[in-house]
């Protein structure tokens, strides 16, 4: 039953699990924004007996070939008599349990000061440049690092990941093809339901003093192509919580949304690729292993999946998430935008946006 799978290894607090017990079933997977997001594992025990190591909140990494392909923080062990049942979350999420504080203990919306000064304070990340450092010009108060640094990225249009290097980052899609799926290995359906030709946003007007609205692409500019392939439709976003701003800044906004989540459709379904069925840049076969461990928040280029609105013969996408089991043939490649297709996903999905919304829990409609 348990197998070592000799090409990973298990890490926890620095040292082999394997000096500890032998283990099985691993599974990981990893996210764009994020980045290493979930693992579990199975361990070998004897009931009535404990492995020290695997205590909640130990940092965990994953090493395949000799390189660290995951990073995160184990969470509650399940024991059941002969083995134990393990799950570990991805280290940007231990953003979560930080306050976003400055050097004064003070609340602070300044996503490179909030992260700077939570690892000071022992958020076990490296800080990287890339996080801006000057405010978002927020009145909210954040009850956590991770909000500051979703809605500064949402605001510049980026998105944020902490690597297996625990390296903290933001940075835009990129638009470089790093892979390429062969013609008849896959397929994708298109999903309409976060696509928007246009993004009204609300905001607080610097200059008159009142809220007001800006739309991108103006109303009055030529459809694009998206909006000729899928038609008209309009998506109204609420940045009243923003400090007063100017129309310029306004739209930037609205431009960074649009270009980030609405401009493009959706797809209905993922990819679950075979060795041999995705190359890397160079049309060279890659492991699925390293797919996995690499290509989130890659571009991945599906020959023989015609794009429509651009009318190429190929599509391209951002790859929103993947997954892989140790000692598998295959990997899971998913799209930014994948839309929810199963019923339980579907119908929460409805009634978080309806309480949102105000139309449940009493709130007013």
């Amino acid at each position: 039953m348990f197998d070592l799978s000799p090409d990973f290894d298990i890490r926890v607090r620095g040292r082999s699990l394997r000096a500890e017990t032998p283990w099985s079933d691993l599974n990981l997977s990893w996210s764009w924004p994020g980045g290493p997001n979930e693992v579990t594992f199975t361990c070998a025990t004897t009931y009535g007996t404990r492995i020290a190591s695997l205590l909640r909140s130990a940092p965990v990494e994953v090493v395949w070939a000799g390189w660290v392909i995951w990073a995160g923080t184990i969470l509650e062990p399940e024991w059941d008599g002969s083995q134990v049942r393990v799950a570990a979350e991805g280290a940007f999420k231990e953003g979560v349990g930080y306050a976003p504080l400055n050097g004064f203990n003070q609340p602070t919306d300044n996503a490179g000061e909030a992260t700077a000064w939570a690892i000071a304070r022992g958020l076990n990340w490296v800080h990287d440049s890339s996080v801006p450092s000057d405010s978002l010009g927020s009145t909210s108060v954040y009850a956590n690092v991770n909000g500051v640094l979703d809605d500064r990225a949402a605001k510049d249009g980026l998105r944020w990941a902490v690597n297996a290097q625990r390296v903290a980052y933001m940075a835009a899609d990129p638009t470089d093809v790093s892979y390429h799926v062969r013609a008849g290995a896959a397929d994708l359906g298109i999903a309409t339901d976060s696509y928007a030709s246009h993004v009204v946003l609300l905001y607080n007007d610097s200059t008159s003093g009142i809220v007001e609205s800006v739309a991108y692409p103006d109303f009055s500019a030529p459809p694009t192509v998206y909006e000729q392939t899928y038609g008209h439709a309009e998506w109204m976003t609420d940045k009243t919580d923003l400090a007063p701003m100017s129309n310029a800044d306004a739209l930037g906004i609205a431009q960074a949304v649009y270009e980030r989540t609405m401009q493009k459709p959706g797809y209905t379904n993922g990819l679950q690729l075979a060795q041999g069925e995705i190359l890397d840049a160079g049309w060279q076969p890659i492991h699925p292993a390293r797919v996995a461990a690499e290509s989130w928040g890659k571009v991945v280029r599906c020959h023989g999946v015609p794009d429509m609105a651009l009318a190429t013969p190929y599509t391209d996408f951002v790859v929103g998430s993947t997954a892989y089991q140790a000692g598998s043939s295959q990997v899971t490649v998913n799209p930014v935008g994948l839309a929810a297709r199963d019923q339980e996903t579907v119908l929460t999905e409805i009634i978080e946006a309806m309480v949102k919304g105000g139309t449940l829990l009493g709130e007013a409609a």
